[in-house]
């Protein structure tokens, strides 16, 4: 969900901005300095500045008489009420146990009193910061008490009333002891995209002297993995390539989609058309190609593709694998050609919400003694 701000405050950090410039140029050092931050930087709409800095477009809205409340869930840009259709809570698992949450916010300049109940007794909701601007905004998160949860899926309808009730609907899925079991040690959940975090593999396989290897602090995550030595000749067969193995617990059988998150690498190697691949058990590898012949102009200097790929720092390729049962598997990538960089691996049964950091690291692996638990990553013990 956006960060909601009043227009005060844009206009407030757009001046606090041109403040910082002039302390810069003018303070720092008696002035000694002047013009260090000329350059303007807000509101770039091409590869060139603007002429001056562009303050974002805002406008004001009259909301005297306006009273009431409004919802939105998490992982939903709407708000409501203004939809036909109820909100509906993303779906928490008892693998995962990730928790949910909702927002209240007032719809008017008046405070909006609500109280927040759940028809269900193994539903939990306690009240946290919210993430907007606004102090009047509240955020409630939900979870689920398991113990008192039904084995299977289970729903909740949770009620949030003022001076009228918006429905909130909530479900759940309580794992089998056989679930519990397959997915402990694997990354995923009951419901909903994961991803993988690419140094997280159970097994990297070296051939020779080429190998997968970590480079820290990559792109958006804490560490990538890319072939070196960067010069290794290619490898026409990914089954006897460096390839990295990662196990994952997938809820049900079918296709799923894997997005593959790399970096933006050109074709720095004459003829290295940047191939990978990716394959599920012993199935046959999927092999996927950035410069083919279709798209070499579009993901080449200055296409279409590039653009967006240098602007993201991310290039994403997307395979499909066919999982023949539920529980666990393992994942594999292949190595074809050298500097490929892979970043993140995210899996999906559908097709996944817009996100520029994806969905979430779920790891149901025990932690491992003085072992961090990431920001971004849901470690079990």
């Amino acid at each position: 969900m956006p960060v909601r701000l009043d227009h005060g405050e844009v206009r407030r950090r757009f001046k606090y901005d041109h403040e910082l410039r002039d302390t810069y140029n003018h303070v720092l050092a008696g002035g000694k300095w002047n013009h260090l931050m000329d350059q303007t930087h807000i509101g770039y709409f091409d590869w060139y500045p603007p002429e001056s800095d562009i303050m974002p477009a805002v406008a004001d809205l009259d909301l005297d008489g306006v009273t009431g409340f409004g919802v939105s869930v998490d992982g939903d840009s709407r708000a409501w009420p203004g939809y036909y259709l109820p909100p509906t809570l993303p779906t928490l698992d008892s693998i995962t146990r990730l928790p949910t949450y909702l927002d209240v916010f007032p719809r008017g300049l008046a405070e909006a009193p609500v109280t927040v109940t759940a028809d269900q007794p193994w539903v939990t909701i306690r009240e946290g910061k919210a993430f907007s601007a606004s102090p009047r905004d509240r955020r409630f998160w939900i979870d689920v008490d398991w113990a008192k949860a039904s084995v299977g899926k289970v729903t909740a309808t949770i009620a949030v009333k003022g001076d009228t009730t918006i429905s909130v609907r909530l479900d759940a899925v309580r794992a089998t002891p056989q679930q519990e079991k397959d997915a402990r040690g694997a990354f995923g959940g009951l419901a909903g995209a994961f991803a993988v975090p690419v140094t997280a593999f159970a097994r990297s396989v070296p051939v020779g002297a080429v190998r997968w290897d970590t480079i820290p602090d990559f792109g958006r995550v804490e560490a990538a993995m890319s072939i070196f030595p960067v010069d290794a000749q290619s490898f026409p067969d990914p089954t006897r390539a460096p390839r990295l193995a990662y196990p994952i617990f997938l809820a049900a059988a079918g296709r799923y989609r894997v997005d593959l998150v790399t970096g933006p690498t050109l074709e720095v190697i004459p003829g290295r058309k940047l191939s990978v691949a990716v394959w599920l058990d012993d199935q046959p590898p999927e092999i996927r190609t950035v410069f083919t012949p279709e798209d070499t102009a579009s993901q080449d200097f200055l296409g279409a593709k590039h653009a967006v790929n240098t602007a993201d720092n991310a290039r994403t390729m997307t395979f499909a694998i066919d999982a023949k049962q539920p529980g666990r598997h393992m994942l594999t990538i292949g190595m074809i050609d050298p500097t490929m960089v892979l970043q993140t691996i995210a899996i999906s049964n559908e097709d996944p919400k817009a996100s520029y950091f994806g969905p979430p690291i779920l790891d149901v692996r025990p932690a491992k003694p003085g072992q961090p638990v990431l920001p971004w990553a849901i470690v079990r013990s």
